[in-house]
């Protein structure tokens, strides 16, 4: 008689493929529409109309806030030599950490936190608000309407203080003057798009809540 058939080999379960950095989360598309975001950022239609130049302007100077290069130190630094000679300095080592570290700690990286979470579907790095874009103005933004560039300004600003740094404190002062150029436009986009933008704009400070 013939021998019977011999069972099949059990498959190898296989390991499931790794995860493409490049595709965005469950998590992340649940919080800020990740995929939709992405859709309009690389949009080619509309690339160069809204802002794209201050986003770059603002990545390069936070960049080199964080890393001054050596020829831009040497001329802020005689710069700061001839205001020294005038009587303008920085404060003394513990007071200048002191305002460094309250500069940097509560305010800053809390802010933009905060910020982004109230954010949530509406967040995008352009000042062109997004095609499904609703207005915030609730939470943190009910005492500021830019707190994440106040965020990022303060950490800024609080770095500089706390390293003694005169060319990042000058850095501080060029991102400042970007953010300004930024929120410009974002603020028209907006007020065209939400009537009532322009009564919130009167009441709300723009980055630091009742003071700027």
């Amino acid at each position: 008689a013939a021998a019977p058939p011999a069972p099949p080999a059990p498959e190898e379960a296989s390991s499931p493929p790794p995860a493409d950095p490049s595709v965005p989360t469950a998590e992340s598309e649940v919080i800020i529409a990740s995929r939709e975001l992405l859709t309009e950022l690389v949009d080619p239609a509309a690339f160069g109309t809204r802002g794209e130049q201050w986003v770059l302007a603002q990545l390069v100077a936070l960049g080199l806030i964080l890393a001054p290069p050596a020829a831009l130190t040497g001329v802020v630094d005689s710069l700061a030599a001839l205001s020294l000679l005038a009587g303008i300095g920085f404060m003394p080592g513990p007071q200048a950490a002191s305002v460094g570290w309250s500069l940097t700690a509560p305010p800053g990286p809390s802010s933009r936190g905060f910020s982004f979470l109230a954010l949530g579907r509406n967040l995008s790095p352009l000042p062109e608000p997004r095609a499904t874009h609703e207005l915030v103005t609730s939470g943190l933004y009910n005492y500021a309407r830019h707190p994440m560039y106040g965020g990022v300004l303060m950490s800024s600003l609080g770095l500089a203080v706390l390293t003694h740094n005169d060319t990042r404190l000058v850095l501080v002062a060029a991102l400042w003057w970007i953010l300004e150029q930024k929120v410009a436009l974002e603020e028209s986009a907006l007020s065209e798009r939400y009537p009532e933008y322009s009564e919130y704009r009167t009441k709300v400070k723009k980055f630091l809540p009742y003071i700027y």
